[in-house]
């Protein structure tokens, strides 16, 4: 195993109590909801998971700092001066939890020299862990059981796409209407990255809406080492904690490469 497989396996302990503070404040009736800066909803789970992960991440190794969605102000500028870091999305699908469909996830990535090199996708609800580190492929752990990940090769036909449950748009209306016939497989958060590893569905297209950089790391890397890949819409490897902000672009997943992929952006 090797360092990053061995972080990643130990930062999947820390994931798990931040789950078991979800779901203890999912299961009650008031999910004390505020509205932040731009609008998207704050709960107090995001804020419980934010607490549990910034203790537990920084404590595996003190010289990896954690940057949340939630840090304050000061942490997201300091990020800036760091070569290495724990990229963190402690409750992904905020809408998705207020609204109790289940489809929200915790998102946690390895960040080294700007390149993703560990990720964790693990939803709540089911407890269900999807891990990868680069060199050491990608897992579930669902009910005790450790299963191997790989995506479906060739893709199906037709292809089966996973699409947003709350980002549906003209733009991806339009990306599908140009793709032609397919299978529309519907998830919330970053459990459609799982959905592509896992060989569940064949192509994930982002397009059209904004998002950051914690909500796509750690899916990129459970693609990737379960055998696909993620791509920018000019067909380049995304990079992290870029120095200007932390918004992260269109982007296209997907398990078997295919040229049509790309072809139907335009």
């Amino acid at each position: 195993m090797n360092r990053y497989a061995e972080l990643i396996e130990a930062a999947s302990a820390v994931t798990s109590r931040a789950a078991e503070a979800i779901m203890a404040i999912y299961a009650r009736a008031d999910h004390q909801v505020q509205n932040k800066d731009d609008d998207s909803p704050l709960t107090a789970a995001d804020l419980a998971s934010h607490r549990i992960l910034v203790d537990g991440l920084s404590a595996l190794d003190s010289d990896i700092p954690v940057l949340s969605e939630e840090s304050d102000p000061e942490v997201h500028e300091r990020r800036r001066q760091w070569s290495s870091l724990w990229l963190v999305d402690p409750l992904d699908g905020t809408r998705e939890f207020v609204s109790r469909n289940g489809q929200f996830a915790i998102c946690v990535a390895l960040i080294v020299d700007g390149e993703a090199l560990g990720g964790i996708v693990h939803r709540p609800v089911g407890n269900e862990i999807y891990l990868a580190a680069r060199g050491a492929g990608a897992y579930s752990l669902i009910d005790g059981e450790r299963t191997r990940l790989r995506v479906t090769t060739p893709a199906q036909q037709p292809p089966r796409v996973v699409v947003s449950r709350s980002h549906r748009n003209q733009a991806t209306e339009d990306y599908l209407q140009r793709l032609g016939e397919h299978r529309g497989i519907s998830a919330g958060s970053a459990i459609k990255f799982a959905k592509i590893a896992a060989g569940e569905a064949d192509l994930y297209p982002r397009l059209g809406f904004g998002g950051y950089e914690w909500d796509v790391a750690a899916g990129q890397v459970l693609i990737e080492e379960a055998g696909g890949a993620l791509l920018t819409l000019q067909g380049e490897v995304p990079r992290y904690n870029k120095p200007g902000d932390l918004k992260s672009g269109d982007f296209i997943a997907y398990g078997q490469a295919q040229q049509r992929w790309m072809d139907c952006l335009s």
